[in-house]
């Protein structure tokens, strides 16, 4: 008897959890349901075909920071294109492998001298200033111990201008020592066309144009008068300017 009551209250606490579960069900979907779902006036009104194209447009726009990025990768392009801007230059003399060699613009002359291979034996390394920077189609002659010798005593060679008049001239330790930064000028009147190719912008076919000039015009009265030769405007003169006289 006792038995058949206990299951009978355990069927029914079993039907009463069922239907608590059952109730916390539906209430929590409620919950959730209601949650999600918004009023018709918090959805606001739907766009027309004309303002979603609007907007499509807007976000197409780059912005501020794409256009300053795009800005600062040209810049840098720029300055990369000015850092990689190279000088030739031309080594012979004393040195192992004496040519013409690429290299950036500021190269000093120990730096050249390094690239070419060293100094030989013979070399005079002290006769030049080595520090110099370089310049481009710069011709940088290094001398060996017995031309400097001859030099200091005295032995300068003997050449012929274009006018054919003799005139000494150290040759090309002059020459050496203009490329690296000697402070002596070259007087335009009296030079030889081994002399004025080592001034920067002169070649042989623009130092032949300036001993033919000075002959047939019985020389320069001011170096300004070079302007006056084919191929030797403002931006040659400037580079020259200050290593030249007249008289």
């Amino acid at each position: 008897m006792k038995k058949g009551v206990i299951m009978k209250k355990i069927k029914y606490l079993k039907a009463g959890l069922i239907a608590v579960f059952l109730v916390l069900t539906g209430i929590i979907y409620s919950c959730q349901r209601g949650g999600n779902e918004q009023p018709d006036s918090a959805l606001g009104t739907p766009l027309t075909a004309e303002e979603t194209k609007q907007e499509d447009t807007l976000a197409d726009l780059p912005k501020d920071t794409d256009i300053k990025e795009d800005t600062d990768i040209k810049e840098d392009k720029v300055t990369a294109a000015k850092k990689e801007e190279k000088y030739f230059v031309h080594i012979c003399g004393a040195v192992k492998k004496p040519g013409v060699y690429e290299v950036s613009q500021k190269t000093r002359i120990f730096e050249v001298v390094s690239i070419a291979g060293g100094f030989t034996k013979e070399a005079d390394e002290d006769y030049i200033n080595q520090a110099v920077s370089i310049e481009d189609g710069q011709q940088i002659y290094i001398p060996t111990k017995a031309e400097v010798k001859r030099e200091k005593a005295g032995e300068a060679e003997v050449t012929k201008d274009a006018s054919g008049k003799l005139s000494q001239a150290s040759g090309r330790l002059g020459q050496a020592q203009n490329d690296a930064g000697s402070t002596d000028k070259i007087n335009i009147n009296s030079a030889t066309k081994e002399e004025l190719c080592t001034l920067p912008g002169i070649g042989e076919a623009k130092a032949g144009s300036i001993i033919e000039y000075r002959t047939s015009h019985g020389g320069f009265q001011s170096i300004e008068e070079l302007k006056e030769i084919d191929g030797i405007k403002d931006a040659v003169f400037n580079k020259i300017k200050d290593r030249i006289v007249s008289k």
